[in-house]
């Protein structure tokens, strides 16, 4: 009889240990709370044709929800680091009338225009430098893993 209430202590033991270390395991002490979320962003043209003014575009609104880039490259290069304009920094909310300077020549077409895409890219904090463009940046996308792009037609500045 003395070895079953031996062997009911042991059980308990071992249930209480396994327990204590669940419980342990599950502790959320070694966290600080903060969860880390995608990053977020959206573009707002006034209007999906626009005419370079010295070589600079006014992008109406960009809303993100960290320090953010905004950039243009040619359509077609839309996965690519091709920047035709940029990059322009924007901080953390709602960004007005961002103005965005092409590279010279960038744009060649003012009687057709020339099919451009405004793309977003977050600014790493853990990576790189922060505040800085830099590689470590990376793309933003929407929530169907999709770029989060504004593709604009833009004309070369009357002459």
């Amino acid at each position: 009889m003395k070895n079953v209430s031996n062997l009911k202590t042991l059980w308990l033991f071992c249930a209480m240990l396994t327990l204590s270390f669940s419980f342990t395991a599950c502790s959320d002490d070694d966290d600080d709370g903060t969860v880390d979320l995608p990053p977020t962003g959206m573009i707002t043209v006034a209007d999906d044709q626009q005419t370079l003014s010295d070589n600079t575009l006014t992008v109406q609104n960009v809303t993100v929800g960290q320090v953010s880039w905004l950039v243009a490259v040619n359509a077609g290069d839309e996965n690519t680091d091709n920047f035709i304009a940029g990059p322009v920094m924007l901080n953390e909310g709602s960004n007005t009338d961002v103005e965005l300077t092409f590279e010279e020549n960038a744009i060649t077409d003012d009687e057709n225009g020339q099919q451009v895409v405004l793309k977003l890219y977050a600014d790493n904090p853990d990576e790189g430098v922060f505040g800085e463009w830099d590689e470590f940046d990376e793309p933003i996308f929407d929530e169907n893993e999709v770029l989060e792009t504004e593709t604009i037609t833009v004309f070369a500045e009357d002459s």
